[in-house]
């Protein structure tokens, strides 16, 4: 059995504490920090509140949102089906979504230009699959999102990947990586491979076997 790394408790005390000064100053509302080593854990320091209006302080047992962490989760659980032989990282795309079969990029000029490379998972999970970022830029693709109206609706995955696919790449897949919104499309892929909606793919490859049972994309009633 592999030992715990050592750490400095003293430094650690210190980092608790500038915690507990942020909290007092109002430039946080809480937070719960923990250092572990495998199955041990080693430091732990919760400050503040869960509620900061209400004064309901904050425990070991509330529930975080993960924000863009997510994308840590599903990529891994893609690498999981990955390992069992579901999908391959060198799979087109078009293979899981068809729509993905026939890209075209936006030339300077306004004009159409066929996509020379394919999109595969492998380029999903390391953002080169040229797909934008809704939100950052001003390029000619995030226009075309706008124009398109996908950023202002609410789309399970089957559709925003279709959408996805009929808007132009920001460049050819495999050829520049930036952030995108490409972990939507990777989890559509998950879904036709894993023939089920991506909460439960995620939950049987990765978090029931990891015992991340309150993991989930959206809030249950029953953990309020």
């Amino acid at each position: 059995m592999r030992s715990p790394p050592t750490f400095s408790l003293l430094l650690l005390d210190r980092l608790g504490d500038r915690l507990e000064v942020d909290v007092a100053a109002s430039a946080i509302a809480g937070a719960d920090l923990l250092i572990g080593s495998h199955d041990t854990d080693i430091w732990r320091r919760t400050a503040g509140f869960r509620d900061p209006v209400a004064g309901d302080p904050l425990r070991t047992d509330a529930i975080w949102r993960i924000y863009s962490m997510t994308k840590v989760v599903v990529s891994v659980a893609a690498l999981v089906l990955a390992e069992r032989g579901e999908l391959r990282l060198d799979q087109p795309v078009a293979d899981f979504i068809p729509a993905f079969d026939e890209l075209y990029l936006s030339g300077s000029d306004g004009t159409r230009v066929p996509a020379t490379t394919v999109p595969t998972v492998h380029d999903l999970l390391r953002h080169t699959a040229g797909i934008a970022y809704g939100y950052l830029g001003d390029g000619l693709t995030r226009r075309a999102y706008e124009a398109d109206g996908l950023l202002s609706q609410v789309l399970d995955n089957a559709a925003f990947a279709e959408r996805i696919a009929r808007l132009p790449p920001q460049h050819q897949s495999g050829t520049i990586s930036h952030y995108p919104d490409a972990t939507d499309v990777l989890g559509r892929v998950m879904e036709v491979a894993g023939e089920a909606d991506l909460q439960k793919v995620i939950e049987n490859v990765l978090l029931k076997p990891l015992g991340m049972v309150e993991t989930h994309f959206r809030m249950l009633a029953k953990l309020r």
